[in-house]
């Protein structure tokens, strides 16, 4: 089904870790001015990413700055089934692995 957002605590599930990248969008032919890509584990396992933007005003009455919009939550994938056995045993290192791991493709601390 697609409209339908995923949620942080969901069946009982909580944020263990969360990563993000931030970007200012120089490019004229673009309509945004900024975006904003933010990915979380949760303690079930699953990770879910979010979207946010801000849109460049476009007519009279949007705000000077922009206008923002966020996508909401989305289940983007699980952790493997390994990994997931040793996260029952130590959440922690498997989360600050998980974390590194964002950490050297780009993202950082949110």
């Amino acid at each position: 089904m697609t409209g339908f957002g995923a949620k942080i605590r969901a069946r009982g599930a909580h944020e263990v870790a969360r990563v993000c990248r931030e970007r200012t969008v120089d490019d004229p032919a673009e309509n945004i001015s900024w975006k904003k890509h933010t990915r979380l584990l949760r303690s079930d396992g699953a990770i879910l990413e979010k979207m946010q933007v801000r849109f460049k005003p476009s007519v009279p009455w949007d705000p000077p700055a922009g206008r923002l919009h966020d996508w909401g939550w989305k289940k983007v994938g699980k952790l493997k089934p390994e990994r997931k056995a040793a996260f029952k045993i130590d959440p922690h290192e498997v989360a600050s692995s998980w974390k590194r791991g964002w950490l050297d493709r780009g993202y950082g601390e949110c």
